[in-house]
């Protein structure tokens, strides 16, 4: 399953990590409700946690289509491209 941390809280993200944790999923550009982008710095940290605690990170790229292949010390270790490329069926890229 998925735990769901605020868009952008580093601090809640960290506290949602546990035993069980095997990866971070994000979605670098959220486009429901409105383009909601996080800064490099943050997907930077984000990539300093999942490293921290051995994890891997994923990118949900739909509305980016692979956009995070040029962000320098934020790189994915995987990219979701469910429905862009799959027609809604789960589809990962490492």
């Amino acid at each position: 399953g998925f735990d769901q941390v605020s868009f952008g809280n580093l601090n809640e993200l960290r506290a949602a990590i546990g035993p069980e944790t095997a990866a971070i999923c994000l979605e670098p550009v959220q486009g429901e409700g409105g383009i909601r982008t996080p800064t490099l710095d943050y997907l930077r940290a984000v990539r300093r946690v999942a490293d921290e605690f051995g994890l891997l990170l994923f990118f949900d790229e739909v509305q980016t289509a692979l956009l995070s292949k040029a962000l320098k010390g934020a790189e994915a270790d995987g990219s979701a491209l469910l429905s862009l490329l799959a027609s809604a069926a789960p589809l990962c890229l490492m």
